[in-house]
């Protein structure tokens, strides 16, 4: 999609974040009996996978109306319940968590923590407090749950914890959400610091996996921080090893040593792999791998771990092979994922500059221009007109690079929300919203874009304490506050040659703001005029506000990129696509889907400058817009489990947007098509 294709997609259609789901195995929600406040149900998980699980949420069936607080400590009894119904002694405090009743027959979440179920069976426990199970008496067909992964059993029912009758059969109403656990072996023999460690990922399984979690054996001592990164390429990795174009960064977190032994778990997020070979790449910044020394594989039933060789460059260097890693995988196999990357540029800029190298080019002497108020930003355009301040002016005394308040606005200007009474002025000619920004004498946009506080600027070094120079003058009339450079000289000026004059008008009845220009001293120093939102805002380049103030152009109080979200790509159910922060006068857009995505991103500067290109975009599905800043598109999952693609949105609107081509662009969205 670069530029060409992007308009060709936009005109085709009138003439075209991070969330993931966990494996789950559910009893019925069908409750007929219930216990008391304070009781437990009982039931075994069996599990096949030989490194065990990782439940991460839990769900229940209450007796209780919709909204009735309470929270469910889960226990665990290693080799299976048994006959320990009674026997708290045998029983393990695994986890616990807060609980909102949904309704009876209706799955309750418990905010539990996670815990690892180990390969085997387990005796599970759940105790409510505060609030009581709903379950179903049980009969020969509703007592065993197997999904292949996971086979519940069950149960019984106390109405005391680990006391009294115990009521049998009984089956508990219960959902399991749960990660797969894939451990290589740990008999790591060698290490390298700041290393890059290579080996294939086989998956097995038909419709794939996502990790959700990444384990290290780390060399370096316990405690030790580093970073984590981790890299795929399509296929093998064989012979790509040195090939950085091959690989595409898709995970990197922080991590902290455990030592060796044990296991150090990386902060990565999650991400996907299609059935298949993939090469894997994890680079340790600031850590050692621990590896083993012999070519190697481990595998379970739905993957296999191959491999491979360990370097100290980045896809460069001398690479020593038969290198095995030591990890742990955690994953989930065959379910849709979703996952936003990347940034969309800005719909809505939430500043604007333009910057002179000096005076002998300004050419906004004696004009002027408002920044009308429009919603949650500003509609910047011609007019306005200076104001000479009158005798009563209030005269501030400043000092070279230094700021003060204004004195108390009569009406509170009105930006962002808050009602300001008071301003900050800046010797070095700017206003601000706080006292944040600095008294810096030299201008230059980053200053500008990266303050914290908004600000208006007519930013050159200034000194209102030359004694032959012009002051700073302050007076206000009908709700307007004038801030007025009067006459005042540049620094080091020595005659009435380096005076100059130009004024803030803030309007606190309506929120409108007037910068008016007299005269500038020529001086060969730099100025820069504009304005920035507060707080880091992308930088849209130096405009020439002489030329865009007729048609005028909008500004914000920040940033509002374009953005994408997405739900999940189930196969059998739409996905919806939302697409934010669309302008109003946008006059049409659309979602592009591609086999393609790019991690990176694609530069589409200079046409559109802090935009970028994340898919392909070979399919395209239209935004019907109508002036809505929101818009919501349905679009078919593809009835292959397995498959990977991408998703940017896109907008055209040359009214608003002030790039070359009057388009954005939103983030990515990756998904992979699973059953559920």
């Amino acid at each position: 999609m670069r530029i060409r294709s992007l308009l060709l997609a936009l005109g085709g259609v009138f003439l075209s974040a991070s969330a993931t789901a966990q494996a789950a195995i559910s009893t019925l929600f069908a409750g007929n009996n219930n216990g008391n406040v304070g009781g437990c149900v009982y039931f075994d998980v069996a599990v096949a996978n030989p490194d065990g699980v990782i439940v991460r949420g839990l769900q229940v069936n209450l007796q209780q109306v919709a909204n009735t607080l309470g929270s469910v400590e889960v226990y665990t009894c290693p080799g299976g319940r048994g006959t320990n119904q009674n026997n708290a002694a045998a029983w393990t405090l695994a986890t616990s968590g807060a609980v909102t009743a949904a309704g009876q027959n209706l799955p309750s979440t418990v905010a539990i923590g996670a815990f690892h179920l180990p390969a085997g069976t387990t005796g599970i426990a759940l105790r409510a407090i505060g609030v009581s199970h709903r379950y179903t008496n049980g009969n020969a067909s509703n007592t065993n749950w197997n999904n292949g992964q996971l086979t519940i059993t069950g149960g019984e029912a106390t109405n005391q914890v680990f006391s009294g009758t115990i009521n049998t059969p009984r089956m508990a109403n219960v959902t399991l959400q749960y990660d797969s656990l894939f451990l290589t072996n740990l008999t790591g023999n060698g290490s390298l610091f700041n290393s890059q460690i290579f080996f294939d990922a086989n998956v097995l399984h038909p419709l794939g996996i996502t990790v959700t979690g990444l384990d290290l054996h780390v060399a370096t001592a316990s405690g030790s921080n580093g970073t984590a990164t981790v890299w795929t390429c399509v296929g093998s990795r064989v012979g790509k090893q040195t090939i950085s174009a091959f690989w595409s960064q898709v995970a990197s977190g922080p991590i902290t040593s455990a030592g060796v032994g044990s296991l150090s778990r990386a902060a990565i997020g999650s991400f996907t792999l299609p059935p298949g070979t993939t090469g894997i790449a994890v680079r340790l910044s600031g850590l050692s791998h621990r590896y083993g020394t012999t070519s190697s594989s481990d595998q379970n039933a739905d993957l296999q771990i191959v491999g491979g060789e360990v370097t100290s460059g980045q896809f460069s260097g001398t690479f020593s092979t038969s290198r095995f890693v030591n990890c742990r995988v955690q994953y989930f196999p065959g379910g849709s994922s979703t996952s936003t990357f990347g940034t969309g540029c800005t719909a809505l800029a939430g500043s604007f500059y333009e910057w002179y190298g000096n005076a002998l080019n300004f050419d906004l002497e004696n004009r002027a221009f408002t920044m009308v108020r429009d919603g949650d930003g500003f509609r910047v355009q011609e007019g306005g007109a200076f104001v000479t301040p009158s005798a009563a002016a209030q005269v501030l005394s400043m000092s070279d690079d230094s700021e003060r308040p204004t004195p108390t606005l009569a009406v509170p200007f009105p930006y962002g929300g808050v009602g300001y009474d008071q301003l900050y002025i800046c010797s070095n000619g700017f206003i601000s919203t706080g006292s944040n920004n600095g008294v810096g004498y030299s201008p230059f946009p980053f200053g500008l874009l990266s303050a914290p506080d908004a600000s208006w600027r007519v930013w050159r070094d200034l000194d209102p304490s030359i004694p032959a120079g012009g002051r700073v003058k302050f007076e206000q009339s009908n709700g307007i506050a004038y801030i007025t450079f009067d006459g005042v000289w540049h620094f080091g000026g020595s005659t009435s040659a380096a005076a100059n004059t130009f004024q803030f008008q803030f309007n606190g009845n309506n929120g409108n703001v007037v910068l008016a220009f007299g005269t500038l001293s020529d001086r060969n120093i730099e100025i820069l005029v504009g304005f920035s939102g507060g707080g880091p805002s992308l930088d849209a380049g130096s405009r020439d506000l002489s030329t865009v103030l007729g048609p005028g152009f909008p500004a914000g109080i920040q940033d509002l990129p374009l953005t994408l979200n997405a739900t999940l790509p189930a196969m059998g159910q739409s996905i919806r696509f939302t697409t934010g922060n669309i302008d109003p006068k946008t006059l049409f857009g659309a979602v592009m889907l591609g086999l393609q995505t790019f991690p990176a991103g694609v530069s589409l500067a200079p046409q559109m400058p802090g935009c970028f290109q994340y898919t392909n975009g070979s399919v395209t599905l239209p935004l019907f817009l109508g002036g809505a800043t929101t818009q919501t598109t349905l679009y078919p999952a593809p009835a292959l489990a397995g498959l990977q693609f991408g998703a940017q949105a896109a907008v055209y609107a040359p009214a608003v947007l002030t790039n070359a081509v009057g388009a954005a662009v939103s983030n990515g969205v990756r998904f992979t098509v699973g059953n559920y």
